[in-house]
């Protein structure tokens, strides 16, 4: 608790870089386990995956905000609970795996973006 008092930037940047590996880490040594050599191929793959994810995530989100669902007390449990597992796991030892308990609760949120995006393509046809 001392040295993050006397260097707060410092441990900000740590959690920081945790965090970004935590949400971003393409889980590398994962794929190398059940890959072997065809792995590196499979990186950009699970990044792509990651993105496809979140915004679709965050599509159910706005979606929920436009429609004033937001503050039901349900979401704001679900993301204060992804905020709170993402902030305690970060920092200079977090890497892809400590994602895991959050990616069931985004993956239905990016299910609920999915239905969104596809019921509003349906509704301009």
């Amino acid at each position: 608790a001392r040295l993050i008092r006397r260097h707060p930037g410092l441990a900000l940047r740590c959690e920081m870089a945790g965090l970004w590996r935590i949400l971003a880490g393409p889980g590398q040594t994962g794929l190398k386990e059940y890959l072997g050599p065809k792995a590196s191929g499979a990186t950009l793959y699970s990044l792509v995956f990651l993105l496809i994810l979140y915004g679709l995530a965050a599509s159910a989100v706005g979606m929920l905000i436009a429609r004033r669902r937001w503050p039901q007390a349900n979401h704001v449990f679900l993301w204060g609970a992804i905020v709170y597992i993402l902030a305690v796991s970060a920092g200079p030892e977090a890497y892809s795996r400590f994602r895991l308990p959050v990616m069931p609760i985004l993956a239905a949120y990016a299910g609920g973006g999915w239905l969104s995006l596809r019921r509003r393509s349906d509704s301009h046809k």
